[in-house]
């Protein structure tokens, strides 16, 4: 990464948990492998933060990038709405597997706030669908228990989600 790219990366890019005034300072990272990053000037950090983009098994896991390498070759990425293709029916069918029997759908979400939000509006639309319950987290706060703030909904990790969730699925 040149001086320029660097620039540009304060100036336009907006980095989770920062500000776009006051950026805080990014750390070029050249190449990653197990638990370490290291730095465009040879220094090697442990990731202490890696499981919040899910990298549990390492970086560079020969495994996963054998996976990746064999995937690209057949498609790198296809939008699911209307079509479906093997590796998916496959992942869902270990996930039915797994899951208490009652649970025998799968919604495929890119990540954890997304799988949020969609939990939320599936529970609302279930309530609706019974007669009108709930339309939106608004409608519901009236309803929800006292330790569960409206304030809450888009704010919060997943776990604080759960109380509201289960509120909304009650009954099922």
């Amino acid at each position: 990464m040149t001086p320029a790219d660097l620039a540009f990366d304060q100036r336009h890019i907006w980095h989770p948990y920062t500000s776009m005034t006051r950026p805080l300072p990014c750390y070029p990272v050249t190449n990653a492998e197990g638990c370490e990053l290291q730095l465009a000037d040879g220094r090697r950090l442990v990731d202490g933060m890696s499981s919040w983009w899910a990298a549990i098994h390492g970086y560079n896991h020969p495994d996963i990038n054998r996976a990746v390498a064999a995937q690209l070759q057949h498609m790198s990425h296809v939008m699911f709405g209307g079509i479906t293709h093997p590796q998916a029916i496959e992942l869902c069918r270990r996930l039915v597997d797994m899951t208490a029997p009652s649970l025998e759908c799968v919604f495929l979400a890119d990540s954890g706030s997304v799988a949020v939000e969609v939990a939320i509006k599936m529970a609302m639309q279930y309530w609706q669908a019974r007669g009108g319950e709930p339309q939106t987290p608004a409608d519901a706060a009236p309803r929800l228990p006292r330790r569960y703030p409206r304030r809450h909904v888009g704010l919060r990790p997943a776990e604080l989600y759960a109380p509201l969730v289960s509120w909304l699925s009650a009954g099922t």
